[in-house]
């Protein structure tokens, strides 16, 4: 696991723990792919005390479609016929019955890719969905997030994918295989922190982007990696 990882991420098992599965993909030739994730992108940075810290909700265009892109690149190198699906999410409900600005509604976008998969025959569905984790100091986080920790001693800057994705038999609707990844993420410079997305430089917010899209797609092969997926049967 890569050290910018590991200040964020204590409550996670190693990747090299993880035990990788060898799923019976023998009745797979044809595969769907449903991507959960938005173009919302989450901003975090921890300082010294609460005082010090940041959260900013906001969005990257054209993150999501180039993770799909890049899932289906993946996919490809394993299944002979992969299809996009694109599938409307929900927004998940909080216990105090709002809405949460990264997380969705799971059952619900299962089950619509589902319905939208039947009409394509093909054999299953590859469902990506943002996930939820918790960091070593209490923070969460969902989806694509920017962290900073501007602590002293332990300052580091990242970008992380939280993501889930489960490949599903399109016929019976059961589990055939989930990836047991949680989390990749892409180095950023420690740059001086913005409170706003736009208050940073051009180079900066490029240098933000990158390494979105790139986590993105580091994330994108962690999950098939880790779901017995490979390239090669």
């Amino acid at each position: 696991m890569k050290s910018f990882l590991f200040p964020v991420l204590l409550s996670l098992p190693l990747v090299s723990c993880m035990t990788i599965p060898t799923p019976d993909l023998s009745a797979v030739k044809s595969v769907a792919v449903a991507n959960g994730m938005s173009d919302k992108f989450n901003r975090s940075r921890t300082g010294i005390t609460a005082f010090n810290n940041s959260f900013e909700q906001t969005s990257l265009p054209g993150v999501s479609a180039k993770a799909t892109a890049s899932a289906l690149q993946n996919l490809k190198l394993r299944f002979p016929t992969v299809k996009i699906l694109t599938v409307p999410t929900v927004p998940a409900k909080t216990m105090m019955g709002t809405s949460t600005y990264t997380e969705i509604n799971v059952e619900k976008f299962r089950a619509d890719a589902l319905s939208a998969a039947r009409p394509l025959n093909v054999d299953a569905i590859w469902i990506i969905y943002p996930a939820t984790l918790a960091g070593a100091r209490g923070e969460s986080f969902t989806g694509l997030v920017q962290v900073q920790n501007a602590v002293p001693g332990s300052k580091y800057e990242s970008v992380l994918c939280v993501a889930k994705a489960e490949l599903i038999n399109v016929r019976t609707g059961a589990v055939i295989v989930k990836s047991s990844a949680q989390v990749s993420g892409a180095d950023l410079p420690f740059i001086e922190w913005q409170e706003k997305l736009g208050d940073y430089s051009p180079s900066a917010r490029n240098a933000i982007s990158s390494a979105a899209f790139q986590a993105a797609k580091n994330h994108m092969a962690t999950l098939q990696k880790f779901a017995g997926i490979t390239a090669t049967p």
